[in-house]
């Protein structure tokens, strides 16, 4: 394999786009519409609030250290997987393929340094320190992920979500700390507001949350497709210790509670806000989770099963960012209640 090839598809270059979008979009649909609302609420009520925000070339820098974190803990994860992978894919395997170990190593500590170089320049030139301390765990925590925690009970599962929930946060990390009520002439208008930035709150901790569920569903699924080659190097993964039908349970009770939860929210947008966008809101994230579902209801089943499951959970989070377009309808709805 070439030896470029062999790199970009270490790096899992769709995964990395994916990363990006998010970023962007959380910027273009959740972050910027609530500041151009928010301060033209405030300048028509003749407030003081005043909103910093990152520039175009700083939030492009932040874009690129969650970019170059994720590329370099998919070669890490790689190099330390050469073995398991031979079994468990050997189709994707690329290091000694193309990409030589020391040359994976090497991209990996440079993609670190720089990501890690760039939150600290970030961190002081935004006077944010989230930005500095977070790719330093990151890091850290997908290192020791790739090493061991992949290898336990639900640890590594649970790391890695939370590595994946983070990256609404780092989009919108520099306005959601920011205290928005800075006149001192406190006016009705400066409680509308605050009440519209808890919604803006809302909406960022929801894709968190949705974010770190899908996530952590998944990597079980993964896990459970991967029983093969882990079991075999002594791995402790939930779907060795449980078996396939065990995981395939607490899947499903885990899943179909979080089912409901998507369905409130589909019930909420429509009955509250746009009816429109709620039943958008269902097509697109809640029937894909279903489908989910589904493919695991099967008492007898077998890796392609999970295949089809981590299929239709990746398309549920696809579901959710193409949903952030419709972000900025529903604060205008918001406002649109608010007063009427």
């Amino acid at each position: 394999m070439n030896p470029i090839l062999a790199f970009l598809k270490t790096t899992r270059p769709v995964n990395l786009l994916i990363i990006a979008v998010t970023m962007y979009a959380m910027k273009r649909y959740v972050q910027d519409p609530f500041i151009f609302l928010a301060l033209e609420l405030s300048s028509e009520s003749g407030g003081g609030l005043a909103i910093s925000y990152m520039s175009k070339g700083h939030f492009f820098l932040l874009t690129l250290v969650m970019v170059f974190l994720a590329a370099s803990g998919n070669i890490i994860n790689d190099y330390f997987d050469v073995k398991v992978d031979r079994i468990n894919k050997p189709q994707r395997i690329t290091i000694d393929r193309g990409l030589k170990r020391r040359v994976a190593m090497a991209a990996h500590h440079t993609l670190n340094g720089i990501a890690v170089g760039l939150g600290i320049y970030l961190g002081w030139a935004e006077k944010v320190w989230f930005y500095a301390f977070t790719p330093v765990f990151i890091a850290g925590a997908l290192w020791f992920y790739s090493f061991y925690l992949k290898k336990t009970f639900l640890l590594g599962n649970v790391i890695v979500a939370l590595i994946v929930s983070i990256v609404p946060i780092w989009a919108t990390y520099s306005v959601i700390t920011q205290p928005l009520i800075t006149t001192a002439d406190i006016n009705e208008n400066s409680f509308l507001i605050s009440d519209f930035y808890i919604f803006f709150a809302l909406i960022v901790l929801a894709y968190t949350i949705q974010a770190y569920m899908i996530s952590l569903f998944r990597e079980i699924v993964k896990d459970a497709e991967d029983i093969r080659g882990d079991k075999e190097f002594g791995y402790k993964t939930l779907p060795i210790l449980w078996g396939w039908n065990k995981t395939r349970r607490a899947l499903l009770v885990s899943m179909i509670l979080w089912f409901l939860v998507l369905l409130k929210i589909t019930h909420y947008i429509t009955t509250q806000y746009i009816a429109i966008w709620g039943v958008l809101f269902g097509m697109i994230v809640a029937v894909p989770f279903l489908f989910s579902i589904w493919s695991l209801r099967k008492s007898d089943i077998k890796k392609a099963h999970f295949t089809r499951a981590s299929f239709w959970l990746k398309v549920t989070l696809a579901g959710g960012l193409i949903f952030s377009a419709f972000i900025p309808e529903l604060m205008g709805s918001f406002l649109y209640q608010y007063f009427n």
